[in-house]
């Protein structure tokens, strides 16, 4: 019984032990190593380097053994070391030997274990052997220029050796397409005998692709007078990693009939930017209103057939100062209203001024024995020429027109219900001033500038050639009212264009240096009652005798600066300026009890006085236009605004807002409370 336990313990022993050199060669790193391949000449001394074999971990390399197992044979030297050596053999071709190193490990505790690895030597006559790496030509462009966002498709590389032919390539590196900055990928070669090339590639990611700024909801609000506006926004994304900043511009007052623009401006982290835009409506739909459109309508056939039909492409065409006030007033009864039979009937007429066009009628400009795009026009309205007796293509007349036309096709552009009816036409229309301001070219840049403020200026100035009333004023710069005037229709072309998709940044520039020159030119006056300014006519010295700006031509300006900031294009003209030029109206060029100013300041005698005129009488209707500054003209000294003094003024006269047609819609477009 004794004897048998023994025997038991034994065999439990032997298979413990089993066990444990099991667990010892599965869970413990160490190994032999006989080193890399080798390609060698015949006749040279080749060491085979095992030195880099380890141990498992606790345990100890105790002996090393090579052995030769193929190939021509050769006399191992130190073969029981780390390193053996031997003496290439000769050969006529290439050869392959085969290495095999044998290690022996000893653990603490005594056990030993044997690893091996083996190791190709190739050997080649001394006239054959390859020593030269293969070839990498890289396919496509190095560097590689990627935009942020796009796939990187990697064009490769191509590898050939002179004794192996075509080889595989492979590389390493990676491209992030959406962080920018530079990368490398590295191809790699290897030939048979072990020679080995790389080549790098450069891939830089660059940014020059602008943010997209997505409205959120429509281009176009319509919304009705004295409702809240919330802005809906915008959704940001840009192609390239990191963050995007947004800019906003605009405000709308919904107490304001017409339309504001709200600008968006996103800037990503690589400088690119992006802008958009929306257009809020302010309209009036109520049944007051809706009695308006009635009567403005009731008004267009006497309109037309009165003042359009058979008036244009003659050899005078109407100025524009009537005409041109007409066709606005369609402009502000639409915006008021947003009731599209009045784009109809305004079409109408439009069509009627473009086809009177001298460009189509053919009719010459005599100043330049040429056919210029506009409307021209002499003799019974204007004495052109030295001898009093030309027709001229002029600019003023002009843009009295093409702010209409320029208006409709900003109002059609901005509007996807409107192009299927009058798109074909906007487009038209939109042509129409483009060719007129390319032909005339009729600013230049104010040599005053740049102004104090650092900002630049330009000015109408009358062209080559052009003679007045027997003057010539070739090159003279014009009343600054013309500068406003013919500057104006081109805020309109620049939206328009914008809802194009193409904005034409050089209107822009232009609007905003006019408003840049037309605020150098005013003087702020400081007074209790308000702050005003003031501004001459013409600051052209003509006669030696300059004079201030008629209470007439300064609403031009007004009105130009008013577009500029309800169109939000430069930041300089805002509310505050605004009040200022209707401060000038109230408390300078407003006498009191009905009476006006012929000039802005409060001087030059009283406005049309039939005293001094018997022909005359006071005609506040006259100055219907300066109600375009309602908005922004309560004085609170006077406790009073331009359409309350105005239409106080013309009860007086016995005149009420059915005075004329233009005076009708201005009212109704920006002083409907006191209508």
């Amino acid at each position: 019984m004794f004897h048998f336990r023994v025997l038991r313990f034994k065999a439990f022993q032997s298979v413990l032990s089993l066990f444990v050199m099991l667990f010892i060669l599965v869970n413990l790193s160490g190994c032999a190593d006989a080193g890399k391949d080798q390609s060698v000449t015949a006749g040279e001394k080749v060491v085979l380097d095992g030195s880099a074999s380890t141990p498992r971990e606790g345990w100890k390399i105790i002996k090393y053994r090579w052995k030769q197992l193929k190939g021509k044979h050769v006399k191992l030297e130190n073969k029981k070391s780390a390193k053996a050596t031997f003496i290439a053999p000769k050969v006529k071709r290439k050869r392959r030997l085969v290495f095999q190193l044998t290690t022996t490990e000893v653990s603490p505790s005594g056990y030993k274990l044997k690893s091996r690895d083996k190791v190709k030597v190739y050997v080649f006559p001394k006239e054959d052997r390859d020593e030269n790496p293969p070839v990498i030509t890289l396919n496509g462009e190095n560097p590689y220029i990627l935009e942020a966002g796009e796939d990187f498709i990697d064009p490769g590389a191509k590898a050939v050796d002179d004794h192996d032919g075509t080889l595989n390539v492979t590389v390493s590196g990676e491209v992030d397409n959406r962080s920018v900055g530079e990368y490398k990928l590295v191809y790699t070669a290897k030939d048979k005998s072990g020679n080995e090339a790389n080549a790098t590639r450069v891939v830089r990611v660059v940014d020059t692709t602008p943010p997209t700024i997505k409205l959120k909801g429509k281009k176009l609000l319509v919304i009705e007078r004295d409702s809240n506006f919330s802005d809906p926004g915008v959704a940001l994304s840009d192609n390239a990693k990191g963050e995007i900043k947004l800019e906003r511009e605009g405000e709308v007052d919904t107490q304001y009939l017409g339309e504001r623009l709200i600008f968006y401006k996103a800037i990503d982290a690589n400088g690119n930017e992006a802008r958009n835009y929306r257009v809020v409506r302010v309209i009036d739909s109520s049944e007051k209103m809706k009695e308006r459109v009635e009567w403005f309508l009731n008004q267009h056939e006497d309109m037309k057939k009165g003042y359009f039909i058979g008036k244009f492409g003659v050899r005078n065409n109407p100025t524009g100062w009537d005409h041109g006030r007409y066709l606005r007033a369609y402009i502000d009864m639409y915006e008021a209203s947003g009731d599209v039979r009045i784009l109809r009937k305004l079409n109408e007429l439009l069509k009627i001024v473009a086809d009177g066009n001298d460009k189509i009628t053919g009719l010459k400009d005599d100043r330049t024995n040429s056919v210029l795009p506009g409307w021209g026009h002499g003799w019974e309205y204007d004495k052109f020429g030295p001898d009093e007796n030309a027709r001229y293509s002029e600019m003023l007349t002009n843009a009295l027109y093409a702010y209409s036309f320029a208006a409709f096709a900003r109002i059609v552009k901005e509007d996807p219900s409107l192009q299927k009816e009058f798109g074909d036409d906007a487009n038209r229309y939109f042509q129409v001033v483009q060719e007129i301001y390319e032909a005339h070219k009729p600013f230049v840049t104010d040599s005053d500038s740049p102004y104090e403020d650092g900002s630049k200026g330009v000015y109408f100035e009358y062209p080559q050639n052009y003679y007045e009333d027997g003057e010539d004023y070739s090159h003279v710069e014009a009343p600054i009212n013309l500068t406003t005037i013919i500057a104006e229709p081109l805020i309109e072309m620049y939206i328009a264009s914008f809802a194009d998709g193409k904005p034409n940044n050089k209107y822009k520039e232009i609007v905003t240096k006019v408003g840049n020159y037309i605020w150098d030119n005013m003087t702020l006056h400081e007074d209790e009652r308000g702050n005003y300014v003031v501004w001459l006519y013409w600051p052209a010295d003509i006669d030696g005798k300059p004079h201030m700006e008629d209470v007439t031509h300064g609403i031009k300006i007004a009105q130009f600066a008013a577009s500029l900031y309800n169109a939000n294009i430069q930041k300089k003209w805002d509310k505050t300026k605004l009040h200022y030029i209707a401060n000038s109206f109230l408390l300078k060029a407003n006498l009191g009890d009905g009476k006006f100013a012929n000039y802005i300041d409060g001087t030059g005698g009283i406005f049309n006085d039939e005293k001094a005129d018997p022909k005359k009488r006071s005609y506040a209707a006259d100055l219907y236009e300066w109600v375009i500054l309602q908005s922004y003209s309560y004085n609170d000294s006077l406790q009073t605004t331009i359409a309350d003094v105005l239409k106080d003024a013309m009860e007086k006269e016995g005149d009420d807002l059915y005075y004329n047609f233009a005076l009708f819609t201005t009212f109704t477009r920006f002083a409907t409370d006191q209508f």
